[in-house]
């Protein structure tokens, strides 16, 4: 197999490597036999996705996995036009509802382990009382009910 041409060294500069250790490269990635170069041809992928995955985890601190995974397919498969405006609505539309309810579940987790009622949430957030943020928790986890749910957390695992 024979590495394509470029128009300047430049190319071979940007991967630090000169047009002939490529070549030897691929020679011997050529050698290699078809399962052991669609095993490393798959672990490539995977760091790639691990790499985007952390880029979306920084720039989103806040982010659950879902909503990590969400903004992943939204980036490589939407927005480049791999995935239709109606297959992206569908499947957004799916992971809101399982995001809703990881963070409702990771709420009540945190009050479990803390021993609050939802009046003692009532009182932290200043609601008129407890059955008004259980009704809001129900519909959409509001965000100070989130920043309680990431102190918890971060609490718990320093």
């Amino acid at each position: 197999m024979k590495l394509p041409q470029s128009k300047s060294d430049d190319f071979w500069d940007n991967y630090h490597l000169t047009r002939e250790e490529a070549q030897k490269q691929v020679n011997s990635y050529s050698r290699l036999p078809p399962e052991v170069r669609a095993r490393r041809a798959m672990e490539v992928i995977e760091y790639g996705m691990q790499l985007k995955r952390g880029s979306i985890q920084q720039w989103h601190l806040h982010f659950s996995e879902r909503e990590i995974t969400l903004e992943y397919v939204r980036l490589i498969h939407y927005k480049t036009g791999k995935m239709s405006g109606a297959s992206w609505q569908h499947y957004q539309k799916g992971m809101q509802k399982l995001i809703r309810q990881e963070w409702a579940d990771r709420f009540k987790n945190m009050m479990h382990e803390r021993n609050w009622s939802y009046d003692d949430v009532a009182q932290l957030g200043g609601f008129k009382n407890g059955a008004v943020v259980k009704a809001s928790i129900h519909r959409k986890l509001p965000a100070f009910a989130r920043v309680l749910v990431q102190m918890h957390e971060v609490d718990q695992n320093p």
